[in-house]
């Protein structure tokens, strides 16, 4: 389940000595990492490295990477982020009910949670190097510190146009689920067929690889099923149905 590039960055930020924004390819798309301080390099440095860490061990067109190894069947001890990121996929899967599921295909594929896990894993080092302000997007997620900051939502059929424009600060993370950039490729994997009940889902959450997971889990359960479960995790969630009514909670 590929994610989208869903989210454009409303909030101006002041690029001068102290602040500075840096993009870098990764994971199959791009993340830029801006940190508000002064001397903020290293701190995106490390940052980055993390992240590419995380990209060696779970990308599945990496032969040598540990997912790849595993669904060649073969026999290691795990590294503790491989564990961690299927422990959060499990977590994802038991909260949807099986709505999302990283091995439905037979083989894992982490592409719908990983991304998000690696933008949390870069937050915590930013948080455990004294950052107080920055913004990690990788697109489909997002990951802050400080603000707030104003976040807008891709119209899911009007290009160009803003759905909506919402606040996200403190350590909020952000992640959204679309149909539209790839058409219907987001798979229900109780069925093996394409969840055709949504255009796009936005979840805020405290942690931006189970927003990864949930946004996706939530796109396939549909509006009523979804909204049940996003009350009764108390989430901030945007869901735009298959017919373009928009469904909020607390968002």
């Amino acid at each position: 389940m590929k994610r989208l590039v869903l989210f454009i960055l409303i909030a101006v930020l002041i690029i001068c000595s102290t602040s500075c924004r840096a993009v870098y390819p990764i994971m199959g798309t791009s993340v830029a990492i801006t940190v508000n301080q002064g001397n903020a390099a290293p701190h995106i440095n490390a940052a980055l490295k993390r992240m590419r860490e995380i990209e060696k061990l779970l990308s599945r067109f990496d032969e040598k990477s540990e997912v790849s190894r595993l669904n060649r069947g073969e026999r290691f001890a795990l590294s503790s982020d491989t564990i961690n990121c299927l422990r959060l996929a499990e977590k994802a899967k038991m909260l949807t009910s099986g709505a999302f599921d990283v091995s439905y295909s037979g083989k894992l594929n982490l592409d719908g949670i990983g991304k998000g896990y690696a933008v949390e894993e870069a937050r915590r080092v930013l948080f455990k190097r004294g950052v107080k302000s920055a913004i990690i997007d990788i697109g489909s997620s997002i990951a802050v510190l400080g603000g707030p900051y104003k976040l807008g939502i891709k119209h899911p059929r009007k290009k160009g146009v803003i759905l909506d424009v919402f606040a996200a600060g403190g350590l909020d993370a952000v992640s959204t689920s679309g149909d539209y950039e790839q058409g219907h490729h987001i798979i229900d994997p109780r069925t093996k067929k394409p969840a055709l009940l949504c255009q796009s889902v936005t979840v805020v959450a405290d942690d931006a690889g189970l927003a990864d997971g949930l946004s996706t889990g939530i796109f396939v359960l549909g509006p009523k099923k979804g909204l049940a479960l996003v009350k009764k995790l108390n989430l901030r969630v945007l869901i735009v149905s298959a017919d373009g009514k928009i469904i909020r909670n607390n968002i």
